[in-house]
């Protein structure tokens, strides 16, 4: 028996939508009521009481939001129940006909396609493009077309061909926590805004961190071609490159991407590496998590920036099709290069200056690493300087081009063997052409 508690049946209230029920009140809540009925004329009293039967009823009866899910209401998911609550209120997701939630069961790319869809309209492209891998008559075709539509759907893609720069789409598949974080890196990729510019020291070090992410070395150019050609964004293993000098590099652009974007959900909290240091890349994304992680995603997007960009690169540089490599203080990226027995070869390229990153590059150092002795014609603002094999592989001295008060250089590489006859291949050697702030050439 509940003490000190006085028991009103509401049928004698003139409740006209309620049904019978009995409503048990405390002493102050029963004291109130009779405070009602002094004073009032009688039809008004009606009408009061009435009010104040409805009100009872659903304050004390009504549920909490998501209580028809007793499969959340758990102490296993209780750390997804405020965002699964607002994913669910907003209509971003919905629970089951049988009222559970299914908080452990596995999202596949076009669910978490439609969430972000339904809860970021402000992603749509203007012109939908049609989606490689993704047929018209699929249920979430429509969401495919208008959110990767907005960007350049490779980088969201499953399967990615960049020497071709193909790619095509998997809608079915169920998705893994790596292939999340980079979808939603690609989709979103004014993150940056929101925190200061990491160095190349820090992403390296939460590249480390992450003891469950496999990182590939690669000991020399043959082994960097091979894989360059099966580069993927969506895998959870990171290129990296070896130097006795220089310590280990990001290899190229695309795992730069990668570790770039394990930095920046990490230091944002999006997803994280656990204290024992595993970030599982592989763990397939079930419903709470995805609610969990788009919920902080929406949060992060209610902040103002912390810093605005002031130069967009992209309206600057020249729209010609030539590659595009960013300069930073403490890195480089390789440039491939094929070496022929007798003929020359060349490479065009713009080396860019990053205008949101917070330490500019003092210049842009072209390194050489190669097995095979070749010296280079270098092109700068139509000024052509001939550099030696001894010179490009020089750490204490190397040769940079400092860019002023320019964003980008155009630089046009001629490049020919000095001894062809000592070549074993035709086409095929070890050689490559180091571009950034930092030397890192030599064998």
């Amino acid at each position: 028996m509940v003490p000190n508690r006085k028991i009103l049946p509401l049928p004698l209230l003139y409740c006209p939508i309620c049904p019978p029920h009995v409503v048990i009140l405390t002493s102050s809540q029963f004291d109130k009521f009779q405070q009602l009925e002094k004073g009032v004329p009688p039809l008004l009293k009606k009408w009061i009481l009435s009010a104040f039967a409805f009100i009872l009823i659903f304050t004390l009866v009504a549920p909490p939001a998501n209580a028809a899910f007793s499969d959340v209401n758990t102490k296993e998911f209780s750390w997804a129940r405020t965002a699964i609550d607002f994913m669910v209120k907003r209509k971003v997701i919905e629970g089951y006909k049988d009222g559970t939630f299914k908080p452990g069961k596995s999202v596949t790319k076009a669910d978490v396609t439609v969430m972000i869809y339904r809860l970021f309209p402000e992603l749509r492209a203007s012109k939908p493009k049609s989606i490689p891998g993704v047929p018209k008559t699929h249920w979430a075709s429509k969401p495919f077309s208008e959110v990767y539509g907005a960007i350049d759907p490779i980088y969201a893609a499953d399967k990615q061909n960049w020497n071709k720069e193909t790619y095509s789409y998997s809608p079915d598949k169920v998705m893994t926590r790596w292939e999340l974080m980079m979808v939603l890196d690609a989709l979103f990729s004014d993150l940056y805004l929101y925190m200061d510019e990491p160095s190349n020291k820090s992403i390296m070090q939460t590249l480390a961190k992450a003891k469950d992410i496999k990182k590939k070395v690669l000991l020399n150019e043959k082994q960097y071609d091979t894989w360059w050609k099966t580069a993927s964004t969506m895998s959870p293993i990171v290129g990296v490159d070896k130097n006795n000098k220089s310590g280990i590099q990001i290899s190229s652009d695309i795992e730069y991407m990668k570790a770039e974007a394990l930095y920046r959900f990490n230091k944002l909290g999006l997803m994280v590496i656990d204290k024992q240091g595993n970030f599982y890349p592989s763990r397939v994304v079930t419903r709470a998590e995805i609610s969990s992680i788009l919920y902080r995603l929406y949060n992060i997007y209610q902040k103002a920036p912390l810093r605005e960009p002031q130069i967009d690169l992209a309206d600057i540089l020249p729209r010609d099709g030539l590659a595009v490599h960013y300069v930073y203080p403490d890195s480089a990226t390789g440039v491939d290069v094929d070496l022929y027995k007798n003929k020359k070869g060349n490479k065009t390229f713009y080396a860019a200056f990053d205008p949101n990153n917070g330490q500019k590059a003092k210049s842009v150092i072209i390194s050489l690493r190669s097995e095979q002795v070749l010296d280079l014609n270098i092109t700068v603002d139509g000024v052509t300087t001939k550099y030696t094999y001894e010179q490009l592989t020089d750490e204490a001295h190397p040769v940079a081009f400092p860019p002023g008060d320019k964003w980008y250089l155009k630089f046009t590489i001629e490049y020919k063997a000095r001894y062809p006859e000592q070549l074993t291949k035709n086409g095929d050697n070890d050689v490559i052409i180091w571009v950034g702030g930092k030397y890192v050439g030599g064998y």
